[in-house]
């Protein structure tokens, strides 16, 4: 069977060819015979004779085939009919079909080309955007760690540093004052005003120390012994 479902028919041969000097009953079987080549690859004359039997006009098909192999439209060869022009349709038809059948694979393979290469850019910016992610984290844990080493406490937008707390513990406070001095701010509605804790917190203690120092100093009592041991 030929790869394409039809065959090319040039009208203008047909019209002033050979058939044209051929009865109707000829042409008629010439193109049936033509149309089951092309279709089946090879057919038999024996085939021929028991599919159409006799023509209407009562003449057989052996006579028709006999005329159709004399004006050499047709070839009788080992019992099955040829038709010359029709090897080279096949060839034609063959290089057509070969040809789409390239250009198909050249578009596939494109088409797959295009597709892998868009698959390993994706899978290139996911692991870019992954060892992008990786870095940030690290960079992020990095700072909080160093914030960690470098401040000793932090809170909202404020901070301290180990530093600027030895030199608050050097003005003789303890570390509790201190941190409980922290605290205080830290709860304090207003403390977004403060732009320094190290400053805002050496303030308040000193406050605290100024009120402790302001306070009625309680003497204790000195007691008359004597008075005590007589009353007893």
């Amino acid at each position: 069977m030929s790869k394409l479902p039809y065959f090319k028919f040039v009208t203008s041969k047909w019209n002033l060819g050979e058939i044209q000097f051929r009865t109707l009953e000829e042409q008629g079987l010439f193109i049936n015979v033509i149309s089951l080549l092309w279709e089946r690859g090879e057919i038999s004359e024996k085939y021929i004779k028991n599919k159409y039997g006799v023509i209407r006009s009562n003449t057989s098909v052996s006579e028709i085939l006999r005329a159709l192999y004399e004006s050499d439209l047709l070839v009788l060869k080992d019992g099955f009919i040829e038709a010359n022009f029709l090897d080279d349709m096949k060839k034609e038809s063959q290089i057509v079909c070969d040809k789409n059948r390239e250009n198909i694979q050249k578009r596939w393979q494109k088409a797959k080309e295009l597709h892998t290469v868009e698959y390993h850019r994706e899978e290139k910016r996911r692991e870019e955007k992954r060892i992008e992610e990786k870095e940030n984290k690290i960079k992020k844990n990095k700072q909080v760690c160093l914030k960690k080493a470098i401040f000793f406490r932090t809170f909202d937008h404020l901070a301290i540093s180990v530093e600027e707390n030895q030199k608050l513990l050097e003005l003789g406070y303890s570390q509790e004052q201190v941190s409980k001095t922290y605290d205080r701010i830290q709860n304090y509605k207003l403390n977004k005003n403060y732009k320094s804790l190290y400053l805002t917190a050496m303030n308040w203690l000193e406050k605290d120390a100024t009120k402790i120092k302001s306070l009625p100093q309680i003497q204790p009592k000195e007691l008359d012994w004597e008075k005590e041991i007589n009353n007893e």
